[in-house]
């Protein structure tokens, strides 16, 4: 292959590279537009993440809170509850021994008996109406005690009957408050799996974009590998060129400077011929006689 040749396929070699490094840098634009785009698109996802993320902690917080409330409700109900068989218990033992109720009169009896202890002790009476009176104050005492034990035992009774009401009252309350706050856990509940479901959904689609990105740039990495070869080739190429330039150019300085000596040659020897016939030489063959010794060494 003649070098002509060889400097044609070069050049043509160099404006391929440079398409083809042209081409290539477009397309590394626009890997890089969509990388930055994912990146961009990516980074808003993961944002809502987190903000879903913090969401969810504060949610799940409240729920549990709710569920504490709910198992602390649930021990002071069942506590109020064991308290309120307590009290029923003792209010049917009660009611076993009560034989009949407090008569209205109750007081009368109490009254009746002092009345005939003072006229036992005040009145003059036969000892046969002494016996009598002694035997009536006796029966009424039995029952006067008798009733004033089933006062108390009454009184006992309505106490644990308003105990009662306030145990019940408070067992009430706090199976209301157990409901409320097992209603409103649930409602947290519901919103953590809800809030779950949106996380998982916005992560796959970060996941995704972020893989998205990965791809594009393995591609851009191989690609700017690729712009990297053909830089250095088009630097090669070019170097080359650029040292048969200058190849040419020292043939083309050494082919004029052959032709110039040639030419001086053939006018000098010229010169010399009419030197030797005694003729007069003009000013150019002078000089041209003159650069001729330079350039063959010869002294004046």
């Amino acid at each position: 292959m003649t070098s002509e040749n060889l400097e044609a396929n070069m050049r043509a070699e160099l404006s391929q590279v440079r398409k083809q490094i042209a081409t290539l840098r477009d397309e590394l634009n626009k890997i890089h537009n969509a990388m930055r785009e994912y990146k961009k698109k990516r980074d808003e996802l993961n944002e809502k993440v987190r903000a879903l993320s913090a969401e969810l902690r504060e949610v799940k917080k409240l729920r549990d809170e709710h569920n504490q409330q709910v198992s602390f409700n649930k021990e002071i109900r069942a506590a109020l509850r064991e308290r309120r068989k307590e009290i029923l218990k003792k209010i049917s033992e009660l009611r076993s021994t009560l034989s009949e109720r407090i008569p209205k009169n109750y007081k009368r009896y109490a009254d009746l008996m002092a009345k005939l202890e003072w006229k036992l002790q005040t009145t003059p009476m036969s000892l046969e109406e002494e016996n009598r009176l002694i035997e009536q104050i006796k029966a009424l005492a039995e029952k006067v005690e008798i009733l004033q034990e089933q006062q108390k035992k009454y009184q006992e009774l309505r106490k644990l009957q308003k105990e009662l009401s306030v145990v019940s009252a408070e067992i009430q309350k706090y199976h209301k408050l157990v409901i409320e706050n097992a209603e409103k856990s649930q409602q947290y509940h519901e919103k953590v799996i809800k809030l779950r479901e949106e996380l998982s959904k916005y992560k796959a689609e970060s996941d995704q974009y972020h893989q998205n990105f990965l791809n594009l740039k393995l591609q851009y990495n191989e690609k700017l590998q690729l712009l990297s070869k053909l830089n250095q080739r088009k630097a090669e190429l070019f170097t080359k060129l650029k040292e048969i330039s200058i190849s040419k150019a020292a043939q083309r300085a050494a082919e004029k400077l052959r032709r110039e000596r040639e030419l001086i040659e053939s006018r000098a020897h010229i010169a010399m011929e009419k030197l030797k016939r005694g003729e007069q030489l003009t000013f150019e063959e002078f000089v041209i006689l003159q650069r001729y010794k330079d350039l063959t060494g010869q002294s004046g």
